[in-house]
């Protein structure tokens, strides 16, 4: 039996999603801008600007942080984004999304929620430190976020905003 052709429009499914259902990610673009504005204007204070690999692994840790905040009211963000480098990565991560976002492919319906997401993570980040058998855990009082130290806990002993 020979197959008919079928004459009717294919069309998308409607959208069901709520408002807060889809995740933006970070564009490269700005992760790239960021990284290169960090290790630029690397405040001496700190010491030697770090490694490109030291500065990847971070990057990693709060891309998925930042990822993570906007999925869930209880995110668990690594400690290592706790650090001076984390810290320098999220100002510069967030004035490139200011600076730039159009440019860099984010929708103007995406960059709230990034921001949002942003400061929820600085928020976390300027939490109070909590120790257990279990490891660190920075704990974010205004939300339900927490720093899982997932390293040495003598290298975390000094955790600043």
């Amino acid at each position: 039996m020979p197959l008919q052709p079928v004459n009717a429009e294919l069309s998308p499914p409607p959208d069901t999603r709520s408002p807060r259902a889809g995740i933006a990610g970070v564009p490269a673009q700005i992760q790239r801008a960021a990284t290169q504005q960090l290790l630029t204007n690397w405040p001496a204070d700190l010491g030697a600007p770090p490694g490109a690999a030291e500065v990847t692994e971070v990057l990693a840790y709060l891309l998925a942080g930042i990822l993570e905040a906007q999925v869930t009211d209880s995110a668990v963000i690594d400690s290592r984004v706790h650090s001076a480098l984390g810290r320098q990565l999220l100002i510069a991560l967030r004035a490139e999304l200011v600076r730039d976002w159009k440019n860099a492919g984010v929708d103007e319906t995406e960059l709230a929620p990034l921001l949002a997401a942003c400061e929820r993570v600085h928020r976390a980040r300027c939490g109070r430190v909590a120790r257990s058998g279990m490891g660190s855990f920075a704990l974010c009082p205004r939300q339900n976020i927490a720093f899982a130290d997932r390293t040495d806990p003598q290298e975390n002993s000094s955790l600043s905003c």
